[in-house]
């Protein structure tokens, strides 16, 4: 991959995607390693400019645009809940008081973004994320993250419209954003 459609994504001074060991190594300890495996390893060459993209899993690859529909939205239900979960750690880590916990929560919650599908391969079965911690560059890079399948899985469990939903209902917000709208409440 040439670095020069991509923009990586930083925080501090210090690339997020130069920090594979440790976020891998972070998440398969706190989750479990399939966590771990879905963020490929970079393999950057300065002198080209370039970065190659390792798995550590192994089996046939695919990328999830070109798998069969039973495999993608099998792969799109299993990226959402890792994202989730890791999203979940990184907030968790970005409220305690050390600021080096902080510092990791913030890493970990940009790993999580992507530059878009295209990005996205099965290996054995397996979600594996290639450049990871980037986003399209351009004037206006677009930002996509891995918690937009979390929605997804989200939105599948909402029951039928015909059924009112219970709590707060969610309405939809610029830009794809959601908005809880919370019922009138007494004013008792």
């Amino acid at each position: 991959m040439q670095r020069g459609a991509l923009r990586p994504l930083a925080f501090q001074g210090a690339e997020v995607s130069r920090s594979r060991h440790q976020i891998a190594a972070l998440v398969t300890e706190r989750l479990s390693p399939r966590h771990g495996a879905l963020f490929a390893e970079p393999l950057f060459d300065d002198r080209k400019d370039s970065i190659d993209w390792y798995g550590h899993v192994s089996g046939d690859i695919t990328p999830l645009a070109q798998a069969a529909p039973e495999a993608r939205e099998q792969a799109e239900q299993t990226i959402g809940e890792l994202a989730q979960d890791i999203a979940v750690l990184a907030q968790e880590l970005q409220t305690q008081d050390d600021p080096h916990h902080r510092t990791v929560g913030r890493f970990l919650e940009l790993a999580l973004e992507y530059p878009g599908e295209d990005y996205i391969y099965l290996v054995g079965g397996q979600p594996v994320i290639l450049c990871w911690g980037f986003q399209q560059g351009g004037p206006e890079p677009v930002r996509e993250s891995l918690l937009r399948y979390a929605a997804v899985r989200a939105s599948a469990a909402k029951p039928p419209p015909s059924a009112p939903p219970p709590g707060p209902a969610v309405v939809g917000g610029a830009g794809g954003a959601a908005i809880l709208a919370h019922p009138p409440m007494p004013w008792w």
